[in-house]
């Protein structure tokens, strides 16, 4: 009986030291992912991590944005908006390294490492470890997340941030003093994605509800911290949304700034396309694509195409154990997780569906493929399901590793184009030489010239000529010594180009000196 009890003891410490390495290794995993090269590829910059980060660099060294304010909640910055927190939070960063693509990427890749940690953490306060693993190396792995992560757009920072608040919700059931951190993250997802301000009211209504019904929550003075730090945060936007339907005049201070954009989105949110948006996003969630390159390789699928069987399968489960639950009148926190995925489709379909506009509902069907996944197998093996898991762990690894690769080099040369490779060269050339006038294509965003030029803001405002303005989307024509053109009919000798590499042939072929930096160009006449 002794040696019985020994050898059990003995096989629970290397199950144990087996769970511990597969934590780190998938960890490991997930840092590398996210990690290496991030600064180079996506080889070059989107123009909305460009505004961003100009953004960044222009409150550090000036103390205004783009538009003039002071600290904005949110910014101006197309003439629509454009959410604050990835500016705020790269600020540290610019600081330190500079204005780069590295310096403003890292806030991402922060909360992406976090996130996979995190979801861990989260599984396993309602499951087991296996299950945990699972959805850490499902989260780790996937290329909607390695892919977002390594990118600087703004929007994509809800996903993580609204996780970390749910996690921190959960854990504040038995913890309260988790419950003001909980409220943290909210808030400050509020800042990510402005289709969060529908989505977050709604869910920690529900989880506020939930919680108080179950008698997992009392009324409490962390319950009111809670609920005074959500608040606190969520002024602002409730004043900016009140500035921008013209119930009070927009606050202008040297420490904060609540602005009145040019032309206000609100109308975005609609319910007269809520059919063909619903199958768009169903598109997107099925067949895991939305065609456009830089948000997902279709060659692989933003979660794999193996999980979709299994993001079923636990989709099903957990409706069935929900209505159980609420039978036997039984807290579950699966519930939660299947009314934020039921609150993000919702939500999801009032807008015209991309991967990006949709990022909230990725989180829960991550959750759910892991239910999926640990319900088949113990199902189809209940005393051997470990070793079933290992096998279906070793095929996702497969396609990992065959991602990782297309990521890593085809994929990298795809994207260059959409993340216009070769202009931070073409633009430190112009400015090298010198000069008055320099013509800039102009498929290229001013955010992007604005980045790399780190044009002073105030030459900015004084020089910026708009095609049109007011607009919700402005398209600056001119500043400082940048001109925005195209179909070049006419060549000017005395002026630079920074150029897509389209016009390489036309320009040699007037005699100019052309610099080949990959998809752009700088050119000059000697």
């Amino acid at each position: 009986m002794v040696e019985k009890i020994g050898l059990k003891q003995l096989n629970e410490q290397k199950e144990s030291k087996a769970l511990k390495i597969a934590f780190f290794a998938i960890l490991a995993i997930g840092v590398l992912a996210r990690v290496l090269f991030f600064w180079n590829i996506p080889n070059g910059i989107n123009q909305d991590e460009a505004f961003a980060g100009y953004n960044a660099y222009s409150l550090l060294k000036y103390g205004i944005d783009t538009s003039g304010y002071a600290f904005p909640v949110y910014f101006t910055a197309w003439g629509s908006g454009m959410n604050a927190l990835e500016t705020y939070l790269a600020m540290p960063f610019v600081a330190i390294f500079g204005l780069t693509a590295f310096s403003i990427r890292i806030p991402q890749v922060i909360t992406g490492i976090f996130s996979i940690f995190v979801i861990y953490k989260f599984v396993e306060k309602y499951s087991n470890k296996y299950q945990a693993l699972l959805a850490m190396l499902i989260l780790a792995i996937c290329p909607w997340h390695v892919m977002l992560s390594r990118w600087g757009l703004e929007s994509n920072l809800a996903p993580g941030f609204i996780l970390f608040g749910t996690y921190f919700f959960v854990l504040g059931l038995e913890k309260k003093w988790c419950l003001p951190l909980s409220a943290l993250f909210y808030g400050l997802a509020l800042y990510s994605y402005a289709t969060v301000w529908i989505y977050l009211p709604l869910l920690i209504a529900f989880e506020l509800l939930y919680a108080l019904i179950s008698k997992k929550l009392k009324i409490d003075w962390y319950l009111v911290a809670f609920v005074l730090i959500l608040f606190l945060l969520a002024l602002p936007l409730l004043l900016f949304v009140a500035v921008n339907l013209g119930i009070m005049e927009e606050v202008k201070t040297s420490f904060i700034s609540i602005p009145k954009l040019l032309y206000f989105r609100g109308d975005e949110v609609s319910f007269a396309s809520i059919l063909e948006n619903a199958k768009q996003l169903f598109s997107i969630i099925f067949r895991q694509t939305d065609n456009l390159e830089w948000n997902s390789p279709e060659k692989f699928g933003l979660l794999y195409h193996i999980s979709t069987p299994f993001m079923l399968i636990g989709f099903i489960y957990e409706v069935v154990q929900c209505v159980k639950s609420i039978k036997n009148k039984q807290f579950r926190i699966q519930n939660i997780v299947l009314v934020m995925l039921i609150l993000a489709l919702l939500c999801s379909i009032t807008l015209s569906p991309n991967v990006n506009r949709v990022n909230i509902v990725f989180i829960p069907i991550i959750l759910l493929i892991s239910s999926g996944i640990y319900i088949s197998a113990v199902s189809l093996s209940p005393k051997n399901y470990r070793k079933t898991l290992i096998v279906i762990l070793a095929i996702y690894l497969v396609f990992f590793g065959l991602f990782d690769g297309y990521y890593f080099t085809d994929y990298a040369k795809k994207t260059e184009a959409s993340f216009v490779s070769g202009l931070k060269q073409s633009v430190a050339r112009s400015k090298e030489v010198g000069g008055d006038l320099v013509y800039v294509s102009s498929e290229v965003f001013y955010s992007s010239i604005l980045f790399y030029d780190k044009t002073d803001v105030n030459d900015f405002i004084d020089t910026v000529n708009y095609a049109i303005y007011p607009s919700p989307y402005l398209d600056a024509v001119s500043f400082t010594r940048y001109y925005f053109a195209d179909n070049f009919t006419h060549y000017d000798k005395t002026a630079l180009y920074v150029v897509h590499e389209y016009y390489k042939p036309y320009l040699q072929e007037q005699g100019f000196t052309v610099e080949d930096y990959g998809t752009y160009v700088f050119a000059y006449y000697k």
